[in-house]
């Protein structure tokens, strides 16, 4: 065999390996919502975005392998706003305090208006999961 792919093999495996580390707790939960229990909000939200980010993605994955035009089917629109969701995670981030988790009130823009401070739809979150499991 080659150096060069015997190389990229063992780099696959390594890789691969870290994957079922991540993906253990998964795999010795009853459910999702057994992973999320004890979880802060915003964790739970990260969790749900994350895992409907990569139910679909792989749906993606698998109608580009099978030569099907993933733009034209449902997945492309749900990618969009898992990616939204993702976005609006990351903001709500930037504005709470890891420590307490509570919202940073130093930013005059959050304090002095509450509807700019974005809104994780936690419902929505759990009813993507529940659909795709």
């Amino acid at each position: 065999m080659d150096p060069e792919y015997s190389e990229l093999f063992e780099r696959l495996n390594k890789q691969l390996d870290n994957v079922e580390d991540v993906l253990k707790p998964l795999k010795d939960a009853e459910s999702i919502f057994e992973l999320a229990e004890g979880k802060s909000e915003l964790e739970q939200a990260k969790l749900y975005i994350t895992m409907s980010y990569a139910i679909n993605s792989t749906l993606y994955s698998f109608y580009k392998l099978n030569g099907i035009d993933a733009s034209e089917r449902p997945v492309m629109q749900e990618l969009q706003r898992v990616k939204n969701y993702i976005s609006k995670i990351q903001q709500a981030e930037k504005n709470v305090n890891p420590k307490t988790e509570a919202v940073n009130t130093s930013n005059a823009a959050i304090s002095s208006s509450s509807s700019n401070r974005p809104k994780v739809a936690k419902d929505a979150a759990t009813r993507i999961i529940k659909h795709h499991t």
